[in-house]
C-alpha cells in the first residue's frame, strides 16, 4: 500500500514538472540587443539595426554624463520596427566620473561624429544607411544639442524628438519642414517642455507633446516602448497631428 502511494506521488511530481508554466502577467519584455561597433579615432557608437531593409536612421544623444544606452534600453523595440538606431556618446569627459561623458557645444564636430558613425555602421552592417535626412533623439543635454543640430543642419534632420530638454526648444532656426516632437516624463519638471511647444506651435511649426507617464528626469517610464512608437509614427507622417494641449 505504502509502494503504491510512493508511486503516485512520483507521478503526479513528474506530471506537474511537464506542465506548461503559465507566463507573469507582468513579465518585463525582452529587450533589443544592441552592437558595440568602433568607430575609428573616437568613441565607440551602440547600435540597433533595424530589423527589415529599412534605410533609415535615427541617431540618439544621451544626456550630460548619462547612460548612452538609456534610448536603445526603454524604446528598442519600437525604434528597430522602423530604422536602424545610432547612439553617439559624447565625447568630453565628465569631471566626477571620466567614464561617463558630456556634450561640447561645437556643432560641427558634433555632426562630424555622426557622419562618421553613420558611415562606419553602415559598412559594419553591410547595409545601405541613408544620412541625408535623420530622425536625431536628444534626452536633457541632448537635446539641447539635438535642437541645435537640427538647426544647423536642417537637410540632415528633419525629424527632431525633444525629451526632458532643461532649456524651452524656441522656433527660431526650425524650418517649415521640420518636425518636432517634445516629450517630458510626468514627474519630472514640466515647463520647459510644455512652454516650448506652445512657442513652436505659435509659430506655425509641426510640433506634437507627449507625456512619458510614471517618468521622472532620467527615465523613460513603464509606458517608454508604447509612448516612442506613437512618435514614430507621428513624425514620419503616420499619424495625425491632434493632440493634447501642451
Amino acid at each position: 500500500m505504502r509502494a503504491t502511494a510512493l508511486s503516485l506521488s512520483v507521478l503526479l511530481v513528474a506530471l506537474a514538472a511537464s506542465a506548461p508554466v503559465p507566463a507573469l502577467a507582468n513579465a518585463p519584455a525582452q529587450q533589443a540587443s544592441y552592437e558595440t561597433v568602433r568607430i575609428p579615432h573616437d568613441l565607440p557608437a551602440y547600435v540597433l539595426p533595424a530589423r527589415s531593409p529599412s534605410r533609415e536612421v535615427i541617431v540618439y544623444l544621451h544626456g550630460r554624463c548619462g547612460n548612452p544606452l538609456a534610448g536603445i534600453e526603454a524604446f528598442g523595440e519600437a525604434a528597430s520596427a522602423r530604422a536602424t538606431t545610432i547612439s553617439v556618446q559624447a565625447d568630453i569627459p565628465c569631471r566626477k566620473n571620466p567614464r561617463l561623458h558630456r556634450w561640447g557645444t561645437d556643432l560641427r564636430h558634433i555632426e562630424r561624429r555622426i557622419r562618421a558613425a553613420v558611415e562606419t555602421v553602415a559598412q559594419s552592417e553591410g547595409r545601405t544607411l541613408d544620412s541625408s535626412a535623420m530622425t536625431i533623439i536628444g534626452y536633457s543635454e541632448g537635446a539641447l544639442r539635438a535642437e541645435s543640430l537640427a538647426k544647423r543642419f536642417p537637410d540632415e534632420f528633419p525629424r527632431v524628438v525633444l525629451i526632458a530638454s532643461p532649456v524651452r526648444p524656441t522656433p527660431d532656426g526650425f524650418l517649415a519642414e521640420h518636425s518636432v516632437a517634445t516629450l517630458v516624463g510626468t514627474l519630472d519638471a514640466q515647463g520647459p517642455m510644455r512652454e516650448g511647444t506652445r512657442l513652436l506651435q505659435g509659430a506655425g511649426l509641426r510640433v506634437r507633446f507627449f507625456s512619458l507617464p510614471g517618468a521622472r528626469h532620467g527615465q523613460y517610464g513603464p509606458q517608454g516602448n508604447q509612448v516612442l512608437e506613437e512618435v514614430f509614427d507621428w513624425i514620419r507622417g503616420r499619424a495625425g497631428d491632434a493632440s493634447a494641449a501642451p
